[in-house]
């Protein structure tokens, strides 16, 4: 997989932005005008113009992106628009900046690095970087206190947790947290701790989040989404309880509301044929495990030996054949799914999550 690393440390403007994007254009006759524009060219080409696909860009990383957020915020965005030539439009998008409404750079060069389907994008913060717990993720560590605060160890646990790193993709986020190791260790049972649904305006569908565990001490919560990317700092949200059924009830009615928009345009029939002809050939090259796995129970007891890191014929061995394998274009993973396809997860659903480069376990989700 061909990567490239943004550094936010060496970011202080608009300009040293353009100067790390430049250090990766050396393939082919690039048609770089050092502008968001012809960024938006360079990506949709994957930083490759030349006939060799194996030098497609397929993940970019970017450090230090709180850093860089902050850098290339409102100050840096209405300086930018100040130099455009056209000042009616100039005005009118600096009075939304002044007025908290505005895309700033940071936003815009996010839509379009998340704009490339076979393009990963994770964006990094770690504490060195000034990163901390955000609204959103102090609510759902404070959630999982009040829902288990009959378990004294897991919420010493909760409360002890420091931020440590945060990566951001097109599907969602993973929190690590730091746990002092002093503290019990927990037998979780499981390494995946079911949690709330967020409802959120700012969430273009649905989004769950799960805490994460390794031997005994929680290490990282997963919030994942469906839709298009949205920004780390969501202020309005609701978390709801999916085993409350009138608060379940309630996020189901709000989704049925808030129907999912298109990510990206539609591809050509073509491509359609190239996407399904590669998912049919991975399907394909698993169909032996599928056909000579025992029939085995998918319940609570099995779903607990699924492990990080596990093969695809280790997880089939173990629960038999899934329902239903999505491959998650925006996000490089499987999801292999033991339930009726579609809904939201209930009671005695599961599902493992699978790298995509590896095809290993990732983590699991349990409905239950």
């Amino acid at each position: 997989m061909k990567e490239i690393i943004i550094d936010g440390n060496k970011i202080n403007n608009l300009e040293d932005f353009y100067k790390e994007i430049e250090q990766f254009l050396e393939q082919g006759n690039c048609p770089w005008g050092r502008n968001l524009d012809s960024l938006d060219e360079i990506v949709s080409s994957a930083f490759n113009y030349t006939n060799d696909k194996t030098l497609d860009v397929e993940k970019i990383t970017w450090l230090n992106s709180e850093r860089s957020r902050n850098i290339l915020g409102v100050e840096e965005t209405i300086k930018w628009w100040k130099e455009k030539e056209n000042s009616d439009v100039s005005s009118e998008e600096i009075q939304k900046l002044q007025n908290g409404q505005g895309e700033t750079l940071f936003e815009k060069i996010t839509s379009i690095l998340q704009g490339h389907k076979n393009m990963v994008t994770l964006f990094v913060t770690t504490k060195e970087d000034g990163g901390k717990f955000n609204k959103l993720e102090k609510a759902i560590l404070e959630w999982f206190a009040q829902k288990y605060k009959d378990s004294p160890a897991f919420v010493s646990q909760l409360k002890s947790a420091v931020f440590k790193k945060r990566e951001a993709n097109s599907a969602g986020f993973f929190i690590d947290l730091d746990v002092p190791r002093d503290l019990s260790p927990i037998d979780f049972q499981t390494f995946s701790i079911g949690g709330p649904y967020i409802d959120s305006k700012d969430i273009e569908y649905e989004a769950i989040a799960v805490l994460l565990e390794k031997e005994g001490y929680l290490t990282c919560i997963d919030i994942a989404g469906s839709g298009s990317f949205y920004k780390e700092n969501i202020e309005d949200f609701k978390l709801c309880d999916q085993e409350n059924e009138a608060e379940s009830k309630e996020y189901r009615d709000a989704l049925d509301r808030k129907p999912l928009k298109e990510k990206i345009k539609k591809p050509s029939i073509f491509k359609k044929i190239a996407k399904y002809t590669l998912l049919t050939i991975f399907l394909l090259s698993i169909l032996p495990i599928f056909v000579s796995s025992p029939r085995v129970k998918r319940n609570a007891e099995n779903i607990n030996k699924i492990q990080p890191g596990m093969t695809a014929e280790e997880v089939v061995a173990i629960m038999g054949q899934p329902i239903n394998i999505e491959d998650v274009p925006l996000y490089p993973q499987y999801e292999y799914t033991y339930r009726s396809p579609g809904g939201i997860l209930s009671a005695g659903d599961y599902i493992v999550f699978f790298y995509k480069d590896s095809n290993t376990v990732r983590d699991v989700y349990r409905g239950d």
